[in-house]
C-alpha cells in the first residue's frame, strides 16, 4: 500500500466584518490549489438573514442551541420549501447554507451577541 501526502493550507483564515447600511460584507480567504495563491473572497450577506437568526436567538428561552435546532428555525423562518435539516448545507444548498445561517452565526459571533463552538453550539451572551 502506498501513502499518498496531501499538502494543505493549515493556516487558519479570520474573516473580516464590515456593516453597511443595508448589508454585512464578510471577507474570506482561499487558497488555490494548482497555483497556492491566496484570493479573497467577499459575500453580501442582507442584514435582514442576521436579524432573523438573533431573533430566533433571542426570542427563545434556551441559552444553548444545537445545529439541528438551530437549522430548523431558520428553515421554518425563511419557509423555504423541500428543505431539511438533512439537506440544508448539502450540494446545491450551500449557498442557502451560507447565506441563511453560517455568516449570520459568525456575524453575531464578531459582535459578541453569541458563542459559537466548532461542534456547532450556539451559545447566548
Amino acid at each position: 500500500m502506498n501513502k499518498i501526502v496531501l499538502k494543505s493550507w493549515k493556516g487558519k483564515d479570520k474573516i473580516s466584518i464590515k456593516e453597511y447600511a443595508t448589508e454585512y460584507i464578510v471577507t474570506e480567504h482561499r487558497k488555490n490549489k494548482e497555483t497556492n495563491k491566496i484570493t479573497e473572497i467577499n459575500h453580501y450577506i442582507p442584514k435582514k438573514n442576521v436579524t432573523i437568526v438573533s431573533s430566533i436567538i433571542s426570542s427563545s428561552k434556551q441559552d444553548k442551541f444545537t445545529y439541528a435546532n438551530m437549522v430548523e428555525k431558520v428553515i421554518k423562518e425563511h419557509d423555504f420549501k423541500g428543505l431539511n435539516r438533512n439537506n440544508f448545507n448539502g450540494g446545491l444548498n450551500r449557498k442557502i447554507y451560507f447565506n441563511f445561517y453560517y455568516f449570520p452565526i459568525k456575524i453575531l459571533e464578531h459582535y459578541k451577541k453569541i458563542s459559537y463552538s466548532s461542534k456547532g453550539i450556539i451559545t447566548k451572551l
